[in-house]
């Protein structure tokens, strides 16, 4: 009822959006989207950033089943199978998940992945974190707008991410990122191995291809424009 007393209906993910045309056609008219914008001032790339030869992947997300930590870890193994020699610090850990979290580290110690990939408390230094390491990664079953994937643009880092909800309007297949399929492991190493092949000057641009876009579609003047534009 207070929807169709409105004259506008926002949502911050272009998913969002999707769904309540789909589930409330008669509102379709008045539904708009106005993502969230980065603090650009804040979220900005490091002053040099030079990839590792053993390169550190960050992943920010809680560990428990819907962003699919369990999947990733035979991701990791599958990777480490094939040769590829990497570091993953994944910052998420919640107590609520505990018993989630203890599978996990059962099934990296099985797999023998524990110095291929930590699992680690929430940061509160994420800006560091992501200034601090090579590429980004969120292997979710689900996202709206990932605030962390918009930050980590933000930060000038290239991103391997699920291909899902409003994920493929921030990462662009072979620009900034590579995109795969969450349930899939072979999709989740197949882009891992095309991020991992970038040459000095590929991964230079997807650097700074992550920068710009993350000014182009995240700023705080588009956030309010699109709020300016309804009120007028």
């Amino acid at each position: 009822n207070l929807f169709r007393l409105a004259d506008y209906v926002v949502t911050n993910a272009y998913s969002q959006e999707t769904y309540m045309r789909t589930h409330f056609p008669k509102l379709a008219n008045k539904i708009v989207t106005i993502p969230n914008f980065v603090d650009l001032e804040h979220f900005i790339p490091p002053q040099e950033r030079h990839r590792r030869e053993i390169p550190k992947v960050m992943v920010a997300a809680t560990i428990w089943a819907s962003k699919n930590t369990l999947g990733f870890i035979d991701a990791v193994a599958a990777l480490k199978a094939k040769g590829y020699r990497f570091h993953i610090s994944w910052y998420g850990l919640n107590i609520k998940y505990v018993d989630y979290y203890n599978q996990c580290k059962s099934k990296m110690e099985k797999l023998g992945v524990s110095d291929f990939i930590e699992l680690k408390e929430k940061t509160t230094n994420i800006r560091e974190r992501y200034q601090d390491a090579d590429y980004f990664c969120l292997p979710s079953f689900y996202e709206g707008t990932p605030n962390v994937i918009c930050e980590a643009m933000a930060c000038g880092l290239p991103i391997v991410c699920s291909d899902v909800c409003d994920n493929s309007k921030y990462v662009l297949q072979g620009e900034n990122g590579f995109l795969f399929n969450p349930k899939d492991i072979d999709s989740i190493v197949v882009a891992f191995e095309k991020l991992f092949s970038l040459d000095d000057e590929e991964y230079k641009y997807f650097c700074s291809r992550s920068r710009t876009l993350a000014e182009q579609k995240l700023s705080q003047e588009s956030f309010i424009d699109g709020y300016k534009k309804l009120i007028e």
